[in-house]
């Protein structure tokens, strides 16, 4: 019997064969394959989830829980087995590590890139570069367009290196340098590149790639070291340096909070567009004529500059006090187009209510969309309500209320503060429904202003709740079995689409630096992943401030994770056992003052001179290190997150004992007790809201102020987590 077969399907049938045959296809279906993702049970995926998270704080328990975990499908045992060895590798069980990641290559589910890496990675460790070489080559052949790429190549250029095949490791180099010029990896081609050429005695070229690496790296892990090779390369070779090397050497000590050294640098390249962090640097090494000139100067060069108001406030803060209301004056003469910052800047320089309030009110007729016009308000209600003229002041605090309305002032503190007060007049007047009205408004207007937060408070009260008002609301008991640690904060729909299946799976197994390590540790396409990720590379502080203006911008609910990112929980462990010892003190609000103190960089000196995640000032951190028998011989000690909240923690609880209050104890750890206790003499404690806002210091009363929003919104995050409450939600979907 004869088959008859079309022309159509004979030429389809050759055509697939043909294509079959070609290695692009093949490498097309075996990715195809490789990303693909079985199918698994969802409570198994639970109970892998679960001893994942023990690994992070008891991993020889986790190794050996994993290795009783059984009747689970090969997928599921395959994630298991990559989980131990990562457990293996990180307890310097290398052999063990190898040994398993051997017996995972020959499965193609998505993470094989990463076990071939793997495998390349810790045959090298364990000293075998030859053979490492060649994993590292079948990564790169087998996966060339893989986000492992830049890494694989990197490592393999280190390994060439080791194995003197210099003319391989620098081709490796400047291949990566040329592909992916802006990964962590092919900007530290530049450093490499650079060594090799110093090592040619090429100082030109040398440098070339040192320079490219620190204007796109300033802060980089190689920064400190290229600025020490150029110091040694000038000193004992008579090589200058050119402008631009000085303002890169200054930039790498900028960064790095190294202010002596920066200004060293920036003082010999002596260029204007870098005034203000001279100026800056000058200012925060005690230096404060030298720093006004800098700053003064950089402020009539760059008044468009976005450091322009930083500039002028440091450039007012360096001079004695009795100046600066006649700096503020002159500079509205000087640089007439900053005078909607500059006119406020000199009423609040002005003592005499009267002349005060004439400056605030020309400034509002001339700026009425100004940046600070609705703070100029708010000053002549304050006096207002200082003097208890609450007439007047209710009917200012309508009209701007009710004129702030609008897409310049709707969501400022400012609006939330007058709102606010406009609901506390009408309570003092009785008239409860018009003070609910105004702080519902009031409330709505911030997620985590401090006055939308003291509006809520005051809107339960009214509703027949109980305003907790500035009363710590948790203690140590409240945290038993509470951990935290950095959560994930996209869908893994969103991650697999963007990212790809084995970023993915890294993340669903919790292998966060290792997906950042493919991702790129500081730029994504969402400002959201982007704060995740700086916080996944202890980048806290800038992860802090980006996470929070998402969670603003975008009105998430606290439920989203972003806020975790925001209002992160930073050395957990560390604030629970020393709040054990001083029961009187809310974990939560010894985050808020540290969240407000240094934005959880351990690293932080202030320009007072304060050290650390709590900025205590030496005297303090001597004595009451004393008190603990800790032995405090370096101030370096106070970098130490353990120490420096063991110390931070000692000293707020004694003050909450001292002033059984704990607003008047957040007060006093920022201007000191003997302060606190001379406003509350003058100025009266039996309205705290009054307190506050008649603090003299306004660094103290802006202090005060953050610290609570803060803890209150500590609470608002995770008090549902505490014991015996509902667990937080994990956010829907992504925000790009």
């Amino acid at each position: 019997m004869q088959i008859k077969i079309s022309k159509k399907l004979a030429f389809l049938v050759i055509l697939f064969l043909l294509l079959s045959l070609s290695p692009g296809f093949f490498n097309y279906y075996k990715k195809s394959k490789i990303q693909s993702i079985p199918h698994e049970s969802p409570e198994i995926q639970q109970e892998l989830s679960k001893l994942i998270s023990l690994s992070k704080y008891d991993p020889n328990t986790a190794i050996l829980q994993l290795e009783e975990l059984s009747n689970v499908s090969e997928y599921t045992e395959y994630k298991r087995d990559y989980i131990l060895a990562k457990l293996h590798e990180q307890l310097g069980n290398n052999n063990e590590a190898l040994s398993i990641y051997k017996s995972l290559l020959n499965k193609n589910y998505p993470l094989k890139e990463r076990v071939i890496f793997h495998v390349a990675n810790l045959t090298t460790a364990l000293e075998n570069d030859k053979e490492g070489l060649k994993y590292f080559n079948k990564l790169l052949q087998d996966f060339p367009n893989s986000k492992s790429v830049p890494q694989a190549k990197y490592y393999l250029a280190q390994t060439q290196l080791r194995l003197k095949l210099i003319n391989q490791a620098v081709n490796t180099l400047r291949s990566l340098r040329i592909e992916f010029p802006d990964t962590q990896y092919g900007i530290a081609t530049n450093y490499y590149l650079g060594e090799y050429e110093y090592n040619k005695t090429n100082y030109s070229e040398a440098f070339k790639y040192w320079r490219e690496y620190l204007k796109q790296s300033p802060d980089g892990r190689f920064a400190e070291e290229i600025a020490n090779i150029y110091n040694s390369i000038t000193a004992s070779n008579g090589i200058p340096l050119s402008k631009e090397d000085y303002k890169l050497l200054g930039d790498v000590f900028f960064h790095k909070k190294g202010y002596k050294e920066a200004a060293k640098y920036y003082r010999l390249v002596d260029s204007p567009d870098k005034y203000y962090n001279l100026g800056y640097s000058l200012y925060r090494t005690g230096n404060n004529e030298e720093a006004h000139k800098y700053l003064s100067e950089f402020a009539h060069k760059y008044p468009t500059s976005e450091n322009i108001k930083l500039a002028l406030y440091y450039a007012s803060y360096s001079l004695p006090y009795n100046k600066r209301k006649s700096f503020w004056n002159k500079i509205t003469k000087e640089i007439p187009e900053l005078s909607y910052y500059t006119i406020y800047k000199e009423a609040q320089f002005e003592e005499s209510t009267r002349k005060r309030e004439k400056i605030l009110k020309n400034l509002i007729v001339n700026y009425p969309q100004g940046e600070f016009t609705l703070d100029a308000a708010w000053e002549i209600i304050w006096d207002k309500i200082r003097d208890k003229d609450y007439k007047e002041a209710e009917k200012l605090g309508e009209q701007y209320f009710e004129l702030s309305n609008n897409d310049t002032f709707k969501h400022t503190n400012t609006r939330a503060k007058i709102g606010y007060f406009l609901g506390k007049l009408a309570e003092i007047a009785n008239d409860y429904e018009k003070a609910k009205i105004y702080y519902s408004q009031a409330k709505e207007i911030s997620l985590d202003d401090y006055y939308s937060l003291r509006a809520e408070g005051r809107l339960k009260e009214l509703d027949g709740g109980k305003d907790p008002r500035w009363k710590q609301q948790t203690n140590i008991s409240d945290y038993n079995n509470f951990s935290w640690s950095i959560p994930l904060i996209t869908s893994l729909d969103a991650i697999k689409n963007d990212y790809g299946g084995t970023v993915y799976e890294l993340i669903r197994l919790q292998q966060f630096e290792e997906a950042m390590e493919l991702i790129g540790r500081s730029k994504s396409s969402s400002e959201k992943v982007t704060s995740w990720l700086q916080a996944l590379d202890n980048q806290y502080d800038i992860s802090v401030n980006l996470a929070n203006k998402v969670a603003l911008e975008n009105k998430l609910s606290k439920e989203n994770p972003i806020w975790q990112i925001a209002y992160p929980l930073y050395y957990l462990n560390y604030i629970l056992d020393n709040c054990k010892n001083h029961q009187t003190l809310d974990p939560f609000l010894v985050y808020g003052v540290i969240r407000q103190e240094s934005r959880f960089d351990k690293n932080a000196v202030s320009v007072s001179d304060a050290h650390g995640l709590m900025q205590l000032i030496p005297p303090t951190a001597r004595t009451v290190a004393s008190s603990l028998s800790i032995n405090l011989y370096s101030l370096n000690l106070l970098n130490d997150p353990q120490i420096n909240i063991a110390l931070g923690t000692k000293y707020l609880d004694g003050l909450v004992k001292d002033f059984n209050n704990p607003i008047f104890a957040v007060a006093s750890y920022n201007a000191g007790p003997g302060a606190v206790k001379r406003w509350i003499n003058t100025i009266g404690a039996q309205d705290i809201d009054f307190f506050i806002e008649n603090i003299p210091y306004y660094q103290t009363k802006d202090y005060v102020k953050k610290v609570f929003a803060s803890y209150w919104t500590y609470l608002k995050v995770y008090g549902d987590r505490l014991n015996g409450r509902e667990p937080i939600k994990s956010a829907k979907k992504s925000v790009k």
